[in-house]
């Protein structure tokens, strides 16, 4: 922390590197929307963080899940990879 008391940009932690599926899916989405991962929307607004994070723990076989979170279509596989994209517009 700097001497404020509110944390740099810097200081804070970079979720894209954390092991948990939910917390580099708001990574993903703040380096996306070029802001800092706590400025994100609340992710439990889109679906249940701790669901997502034991979804595909210890599973051998193979899947995806696809839902909408801050304006983007977010698709995460089995073996963890995140992948953003804009809707489809109507």
């Amino acid at each position: 922390m700097n001497g404020n008391n509110h944390a740099s940009r810097r200081d804070r932690p970079t979720f894209a590197d954390e092991s948990l599926l939910s917390l580099r899916i708001v990574g993903a989405v703040a380096n996306a929307m070029d802001i800092d991962p706590v400025d994100c929307p609340p992710l439990f607004e889109a679906i249940d963080p701790s669901a997502l994070d034991t979804l595909f723990e210890g599973r051998e076989s193979r899947g995806s899940l696809v839902f909408e979170y801050a304006g983007y279509v977010v698709t995460t596989d089995n073996e963890g990879n995140v992948t953003l994209s804009e809707p489809n517009e109507p």
